[in-house]
């Protein structure tokens, strides 16, 4: 999943991916199908769904990538509302899970 974000960061931002740093890496479970950066009129899964959140340095700038185990990266940019991630196994009661303002 770290190839597949400098891969995207790469070809989104026409940067070499030499000059792309991995920051950060973990392994995470998200509340819903969205990754954690859900948009607007858009409706998601309401199942706990296994990824990463990867944090990408290029060009003095911080890129925040949130993915599925699978193929899906999204990079989450101002104006997304990121839910916070929740590590594997801490939501053990069956019920899910749901951010508060």
């Amino acid at each position: 999943m770290v190839e597949l974000t400098i891969s995207d960061l790469a070809e989104r931002f026409s940067i070499e991916p030499e000059h792309i740093q991995v920051v950060a890496a973990l392994q995470v479970e998200w509340p819903d199908t969205s990754l954690g950066c859900p948009q607007t009129d858009m409706a998601y899964n309401q199942v706990l769904t296994p990824g990463y959140l990867i944090l990408l340095e290029a060009e003095g700038k911080q890129y925040e990538y949130h993915t599925d185990t699978q193929q899906h990266v999204i990079l989450c940019v101002n104006g997304d509302r990121p839910m916070i991630p929740v590590p594997p196994g801490d939501i053990d009661d069956g019920v899910p899970w749901v951010p508060v303002d």
